[in-house]
Parts: C-alpha cells; sequence; structure tokens
C-alpha cells in the first residue's frame, strides 16, 4: 500500500479537513473527557472494481476534552457504532459537538479535540478493520500502539488471498468493458457477425471463470451484467 500519513496526532484546528462519514466506533468512555476508539478512514480509493471503493484505515483514539452538558440517546442493543457525521456550532455557551451515529447521536459542549493516530493506517476493501486484527479494544493516547497480531502469520495469507482477488476483480471489470466495446462495434456494423459471435463467447467464458473465483468474497459481482 503506497499511502503516506500526514500526521499522528490531529485536532479540531483539522476539523475543516477531516471527516468521520462511515467510522467504526469501538469503545466509547465518559469521565473526564469523551474517549471514543474508531477505525479512521483516512482515504476512500475508487479503483473502479466490482467493490467499488477500497480503504486506508487506522486505529485511532478520538479524545473531546473536558465535555459538558453532555446529553446521548443511543440504541443499547448494538454491538458497535457507526458514525455518520460530527459538527460544531458555535454558541453562546460555547462549542457544540453533535456526534451523529446510525445509532443515535451524543450532544456536548467541548473547548476541542484530539486524535491520536495509534498504528500505520491498514489497506481494506471494507469500511472497517477486523476486530482481532486491529488489536482488540483501545483507548490508549498514543501514536505507537504494538500489535504483533497485525503480522501473525494466518493474517498475512489472508491479506495475500484478499490481494490476489483484487487483482482478479480488475482483471475481470477491463474484460467486461472489452465486451461491451465489442458489443457496441457490433451494433454500429464496425464487426462482422462470426467474428463478433467467437470472440463474444470467449470473453464470456472468461467473465465467468472471474465470477466463480470470486464468489463470496469482498469483489463478488452480479451474474447479471454478462
Amino acid at each position: 500500500m503506497d499511502y503516506k500519513l500526514e500526521k499522528r496526532i490531529w485536532t479540531d484546528a483539522d476539523f475543516d479537513v477531516m471527516g468521520w462519514h462511515d467510522n467504526k466506533v469501538y469503545w466509547t468512555h465518559l469521565d473526564k473527557d469523551l474517549v471514543l476508539d474508531i477505525d479512521y478512514i483516512l482515504q476512500w480509493i475508487d479503483y473502479d472494481t466490482p467493490a467499488n471503493y477500497s480503504y486506508v484505515i487506522a486505529p485511532a483514539t478520538l479524545v473531546f476534552k473536558q465535555p459538558q452538558g453532555f446529553r446521548f440517546g443511543i440504541d443499547g442493543n448494538r454491538y458497535c457504532l457507526e458514525i455518520l457525521d460530527i459538527t460544531r456550532k458555535n454558541t453562546k455557551k460555547g462549542t457544540l459537538w453533535t456526534i451523529t451515529m446510525v445509532e443515535g447521536e451524543f450532544k456536548f459542549y467541548s473547548k476541542g479535540f484530539v486524535q491520536y493516530i495509534r498504528q500505520d493506517p491498514f489497506f481494506e476493501h471494507g469500511q472497517s478493520i477486523n476486530f482481532h486484527e486491529r488489536g482488540g479494544y483501545c483507548l490508549d493516547r498514543t501514536t505507537n500502539q504494538d500489535n504483533p497480531k497485525r503480522y501473525s502469520e494466518d493474517v498475512l495469507r489472508r491479506r495475500e488471498k484478499e490481494a490476489e482477488q483484487s487483482r482478479i476483480a480488475k482483471q475481470y471489470e477491463m474484460l467486461l468493458n472489452k465486451k461491451k466495446a465489442l458489443d457496441l462495434q457490433r451494433e454500429k456494423g464496425e464487426i462482422d457477425f462470426k467474428p463478433y459471435l467467437i470472440t463474444s463467447r470467449e470473453y464470456k467464458r472468461q467473465l465467468k471463470e472471474y465470477q466463480a473465483l470470486l464468489k463470496g468474497t469482498w469483489f463478488e459481482v452480479d451474474d447479471n451484467l454478462i
């Protein structure tokens, strides 16, 4: 993965260039500060594959300083929370923060936040990191969290397998585009029927092979596309 992490500590001074949409929340703790353990999505990558997007994600600790007037409404039956947006509004009482989630929201006043990127980013095909691979729960305010599980043999094997599936998905997408171009040629009368039929059948055969290889993966594709 070729991604350069800009910095490991972010604050409310960076608010305008940050975003928490679709960030998963694993743990929250409210005491002197409000602390959240999240998967922070640093970048959305559009690879034009059947999976649509891949993501650069890092385990992070988000700390709001000394929240006041804390109010919340959350569906307590959910195992994890998912952030839709974080907004702020200047009022006479101070800065009002709203963390809007799929399951509800937090509202409170706070002077600001600090966000610690605890580990090097992960490259993921989904919007969160495997719980065990990220090192489980953590609320540490650190930028060098130790995580031996990340480089275990089983994790590395799984990631190698996903990389191969990603390669196949890209080949599938390129071949599908070639078939669409071939169909367009036939519609315009730019290719005779027999060579069109032979080539089209071969493309379909290869596409079905790719579909079978991608079935049940992040990159599974719709059979109706061909």
